[in-house]
């Protein structure tokens, strides 16, 4: 199921039609209708409107079709998106419209399989961001070792990386997965640093302080993308 069906499927639980959303939330004449009938996604300005305008509405369900459609009655409903972008000092070409695909990684046997596999499957949605820079797709942000800079549900917008210590950009924060034993995988977000253990050795960084450094062999790394934007939904209780 689209986002634009449990849009639809929201409009019907509240008895709204195309034109009640359009005037309340303050959207382009016709956007509803068309995006509708051609089954498009919305874009994050459209996405925080509705989210703005009827607080009710859960923004995951909304996205992703997660939980319930309706928040808890307790949530303080006044939700926003925000999007922060990189600071790396090299400069990205950015996209005026960009439909990034949203992906359910869970649903998969580690990030190099996922990588290198039909991502089909695991397709949840697309999310349209304008001027962006490019991106291959986009992940639900999984643990606290990168809390407050991101949290458990934060969606992160990454670009896939060639495994070689040549195309890191030092200190920038990565999606990657290496072996940890026993044909497993451990998928990590961490900010990727030059190690002292030697030139062959990467060090892993967490924004949480209570999650130590690691150091592990570049060899170990199995698949590595570059987190270019991450998308926050904010719900105050």
């Amino acid at each position: 199921m689209a986002i634009t069906d449990r849009l639809q499927d929201y409009m019907n639980f509240k008895g709204l039609n195309p034109n009640k959303i359009t005037v309340e939330a303050g959207l382009s004449v016709g956007l509803i209708g068309k995006s509708f009938k051609n089954k498009k996604g919305l874009n994050s300005d459209t996405i925080e409107k509705i989210l703005y305008t009827y607080p009710d509405l859960s923004p995951e369900w909304l996205l992703t079709g997660r939980g319930q459609m309706l928040k808890p009655a307790h949530e303080n409903q006044s939700p926003n998106i925000t999007i922060l972008k990189g600071s790396r000092g090299t400069r990205d070409a950015m996209i005026e419209h960009q439909e990034i695909p949203l992906y359910d990684l869970e649903a998969t046997a580690g990030l190099s399989t996922f990588f290198k596999g039909d991502k089909s499957a695991n397709l949840l949605d697309t999310i349209k961001i304008p001027n962006a820079p490019i991106c291959d797709g986009a992940l639900f942000a999984v643990g606290d070792s990168m809390y407050p800079l991101l949290k458990s549900g934060d969606i992160i917008l990454y670009k896939e990386m060639p495994l070689n210590m040549d195309y890191i950009f030092w200190g920038e924060m990565y999606l990657l997965s290496f072996d940890v034993g026993d044909w497993e995988e451990s998928i990590v977000i961490k900010f990727v640093k030059k190690s002292d253990e030697g030139k062959n050795y990467i060090q892993l960084v967490s924004q949480n302080p209570h999650h130590a450094p690691k150091d592990i062999p570049f060899s170990w790394v199995r698949a590595m993308a570059l987190i270019k934007v991450t998308i926050r939904i904010n719900t105050m209780r």
